[in-house]
């Protein structure tokens, strides 16, 4: 992958919009509260390990003695194993809240061009009268539009919405192989978890058996191991860096620091 990538490396003076730095918020808050989870496992588990040694020395009854024996090695990693038993659960919130943040990035900034060109939003939809009169100012008809459309877009796949951006705003989405191909992946993924619980549709595998991840067999449920979300999550990450450079000189977007942005934010 490019250097775009690896953002999470440049701290605060990574230069982006608004847009992308809602994004990113989203993605480091999901990615803070998985290591928030197993950290809080580890430590559970720390302290039982401790405190029921500490009652081994202390203890003068060797009956006593020996039942905390046996809970100490059933439990020494209790806290930890029940997690890994959540494994599944974790992955699917895992990819729908990144990928769910994605889309909602892809929308934003779509939006912002439209602010300042709203005429590539009429020229490529038609709007229902009725559309229009629930609305008072037409930025929110924009938001509207644009949301609905991205949403629309993406249960038929991460190509539509691609080809969407390439029409309507002139840049193209990828430019990497590699990359398009997870960005599809991780799509097709959060949309079988959001419409099949997580089970391999016969649609979910001819859209995916090309892609070069592991092949599934039709119902049985997809998981994302931590390797998987990891290479996932960095192409998403890379593909909204690489479009935000493009639209943002394109359209004139204001981009500023990481820090300026979480400054303002903060007030």
């Amino acid at each position: 992958m490019t250097d775009s990538a690896n953002f999470i490396h440049k701290g605060d003076d990574f230069v982006v919009t608004k847009s992308l730095f809602l994004f990113l918020k989203d993605y480091y808050r999901v990615v803070d509260h998985f290591f928030f989870q197993m950290n809080l496992a580890m430590y559970a588990d720390k302290v039982f390990e401790t405190s029921t040694k500490a009652l081994i020395k202390s203890s003068m009854d060797e009956q006593d003695t020996a039942e905390l024996k046996s809970k100490l090695e059933e439990g020494q990693r209790r806290s930890f194993s029940k997690l890994e038993e959540f494994g599944g659960l974790n992955s699917r919130n895992i990819t729908n809240n990144i990928v769910d943040a994605f889309l909602w990035y892809l929308s934003s900034i779509i939006q912002d061009c439209a602010s300042r060109r709203p005429e590539i939003i009429t020229s490529s939809q038609t709007v229902k009268v009725a559309e229009v009169l629930q609305f008072r100012r037409n930025r929110d008809l924009v938001s509207y539009l644009v949301d609905k459309k991205i949403n629309q877009l993406a249960y038929g796949g991460m190509d539509s919405i691609a080809e969407y951006i390439s029409s309507t705003l002139g840049c193209e989405l990828f430019d990497d192989k590699d990359v398009k191909s997870s960005v599809r992946y991780f799509i097709e993924v959060r949309n079988i978890n959001s419409h099949n619980r997580g089970f391999a549709s016969r649609i979910f595998l001819d859209r995916t058996q090309k892609l070069g991840f592991e092949v599934q067999k039709e119902g049985k449920r997809v998981h994302l191991d931590y390797d998987e979300l990891t290479e996932l999550s960095e192409a998403v990450v890379e593909t909204a860096t690489r479009l935000d450079v493009q639209l943002s000189k394109k359209f004139k977007i204001k981009r500023s620091k990481f820090s300026t942005w979480n400054a303002d934010r903060a007030k």
